[in-house]
């Protein structure tokens, strides 16, 4: 079985890390999973890197002119109109998160060098040549960007979707205006649309959607913030952020068990909490490396029917939901104040992100 041979490269790198004591509060069988999943899910996706259209072409894809609207409008009107229409698509597409919204800037910085070298060299300064570069969607993503772009339009019954989705994006701190019912509402959503989607191995959709949003874990640091307002020493946004650490860890059932034990630990426990949350995720990364130069991210040919069977099963969401609810196990102020803080970290980090970019 593969996953037999993650385990035992996993604990060997586990053996050769001096800075690695005793066992993890896990254990190793989450870190052995992730990795086991990562590595087999990232191959599959490399391979269809090769099929991809961009985003001029998929916008071509979805413009449908009905019959009445074919035979009224002329060429021009129809032209006009998809022109519109794609402007809107990229707009969408440059806007999805901060990745894409940094990646819009990455290219803009470029376009302007670009364009002081073709002045100092008295060339023809028409078009923007890196506007389009990178816009490449892969087959795995369609579905994804299709349900996101019609959320951005306002296509759904629940219309505050789309104001939830703004929030979500903006680079400017808005976070801390979402109300629990409207997260939940959007998450929902999502779910749904990766419960109704075509494609097979949809755990990948539902891990990709909670490490992105983490909706779970945030009810988890919701009720440790609560819980850990009993105590004598209690600093709201030292806890806070404590607790955020564990948005890093990929392992979405085990690293619930992180945030909830958090309130009963002293002061010389959370240190060593601190230590143990911030090092699991380089080690993770380290068995990551060593599986790729040993195997050269080929991993497919050594599956077998149990490892298919165990990688299916994976991430199910019903493998790492939790029953904790507002007004029963904390409070709306808990939720907004972790927004809070989140808001003001990704703010900080977005502005930095920016800074390396211009100096680039």
């Amino acid at each position: 079985m593969f996953w037999n041979y993650i385990q035992n490269v996993v604990n060997v790198v586990k053996e050769a890390n001096p800075n690695i004591n005793g066992e993890f509060y896990i254990g190793m069988e989450p870190i052995v999973d992730f990795v086991f999943f990562y590595c087999i899910t990232n191959e599959r996706q490399e391979k269809q890197k090769k099929n991809y259209k961009n985003i001029l072409e998929y916008s071509k894809e979805n413009f449908i002119l009905d019959e009445k609207e074919r035979k009224n409008l002329t060429e021009e009107m129809q032209d006009a109109l998809f022109k519109s229409a794609y402007e809107k698509k990229l707009y969408y597409f440059n806007t999805l998160n901060s990745k894409s919204m940094l990646n819009k800037i990455k290219r803009t910085e470029l376009e302007k060098k670009i364009r002081a070298i073709k002045q100092q060299k008295g060339q023809n300064l028409d078009g923007n040549a890196q506007r389009f570069k990178g816009l490449e969607i892969f087959s795995f993503q369609e579905d994804e960007l299709t349900t996101l772009v019609s959320i951005k339009q306002g296509d759904y019954d629940d219309k505050k979707a789309n104001m939830t989705y703004k929030r979500l994006v903006s680079e400017k701190g808005y976070l801390h205006h979402l109300k629990f019912k409207e997260y939940t509402n959007f998450v929902d959503i999502l779910r749904k649309e990766i419960k109704e989607m075509p494609m097979g191995n949809k755990n990948v959709q539902l891990y990709k959607l909670e490490k992105t949003l983490n909706y779970e874990l945030l009810k988890c640091t919701a009720v440790a913030l609560n819980q850990s307002k009993q105590t004598s020493t209690f600093d709201e946004e030292s806890v806070i952020r404590d607790l955020l650490l564990v948005f890093g860890l990929p392992f979405l059932e085990a690293r619930q068990q992180y945030t909830m034990i958090y309130p009963q630990l002293n002061k010389a426990d959370r240190d060593n909490w601190r230590r143990e949350v911030q090092g699991l995720t380089c080690f993770t990364m380290d068995c990551i490396t060593v599986l790729v130069k040993t195997l050269q991210g080929v991993y497919e040919p050594m599956l077998t029917k149990e490892d298919l069977k165990r990688l299916n099963n994976l991430y199910l969401s019903e493998s790492f939901k939790n029953d904790y609810i507002q007004r029963k196990d904390f409070n709306a102020e808990d939720f907004k104040s972790i927004l809070n803080v989140l808001d003001s970290m990704n703010s900080i980090a977005f502005e930095e992100e920016i800074q390396k970019i211009k100096k680039t």
